[in-house]
């Protein structure tokens, strides 16, 4: 994948209770949405075919996402976005971590996309503690991120059946979910105090355009999500859901949305959808679309 430093291009629809910094709201902005200490941070990256997670859109862009959580004198980091975009998070970073002591770094993935700026920002923050789940294996990066760094790695070694949940570092509000809709092992996050769930590469199947929209898709904010547009986000990322039976996922979805009250969903890619009613439509076009490519049962 070639992610070159992109123009900015933030997504459809104005948000309504989005407490932003100044400037504006777009995919370039660090912003603070659903509490006063959850933050977005990241940019956007054109849709023009070079991007392996998304199908190709002429004249859209895509936010990659990263989210920091303030707590108390700590700032709990989820993912740090790709390499293109490092200095634009490093100075977002600067503007809302002045009341940190710490970071706490969390990756959802052992993807570049999620891990891209870690050596960076650990030479510029106080970065004192990673947390990555999964065990050893050759085909993540976690051990790179050691050799990087001084920081010892916790690994967070969760059992991938049923939903399961532990806590994120010493936070009383972020719990880790292991993610059952993956290509290597993936965790999802919950925030318990702005009833948000970090889905790492799922619900990411949002495009943007037009350079004063903002990138809070919520019920004020034009939606043109499509089952099958979110089927083929699905099968860029997930080839293999074509071929699959996918029930297991769908079912495994639903009982985590009726298990937590979710009133956010912050992708690493793609627009935040924000609002109760927002969540639940995207959620029911996860499901259908999760229905429409994989295998039908056989009878």
């Amino acid at each position: 994948m070639d992610v070159r430093e992109p123009a900015a291009g933030p997504c459809q629809g104005a948000a309504t209770d989005v407490t932003a910094l100044p400037g504006h709201r777009g995919g370039t902005e660090v912003f603070s949405f659903a509490d006063p200490t959850l933050f977005r941070l990241g940019d956007t990256v054109p849709l023009d075919g070079r991007i392996s997670w998304a199908p190709r859109i002429e004249g859209h862009f895509q936010p990659i996402n990263c989210y920091l959580v303030k707590e108390g004198s700590v700032g709990y980091l989820i993912d740090t976005g790709v390499a293109a975009h490092r200095q634009r998070i490093i100075d977002q970073l600067r503007r809302v971590d002045s009341d940190i002591k710490e970071i706490s770094i969390f990756f959802t993935r052992a993807e570049l996309d999620c891990s891209g700026n870690f050596a960076s920002l650990y030479k510029t923050f106080n970065v004192t503690e990673v947390i990555s789940g999964a065990i050893r294996n050759p085909f993540d990066s976690y051990d790179e991120l050691s050799k990087l760094s001084n920081t010892e790695i916790r690994r967070q070694n969760l059992p991938l059946s049923g939903v399961e949940d532990m806590q994120i570092g010493s936070s009383s509000r972020l719990r880790l979910i292991p993610a059952h809709i993956r290509m290597l092992t993936t965790y999802w996050a919950y925030d318990s105090v702005s009833k948000t769930l970090f889905s790492s590469d799922v619900f990411g199947h949002t495009s943007c355009k037009g350079e004063q929209d903002s990138i809070i898709l919520d019920e004020e904010a034009a939606d043109h999500t499509t089952i099958n547009s979110v089927g083929a986000h699905l099968l860029e990322k997930f080839g293999w859901m074509a071929l699959a039976d996918n029930r297991y996922m769908r079912n495994w979805v639903e009982k985590l949305f009726a298990d937590y009250d979710i009133e956010h969903i912050a992708p690493t890619h793609g627009c935040i959808i924000s609002g109760k009613r927002s969540v639940m439509k995207h959620l029911s076009y996860l499901m259908d679309a999760l229905d429409q490519i994989g295998l039908k049962e056989q009878h």
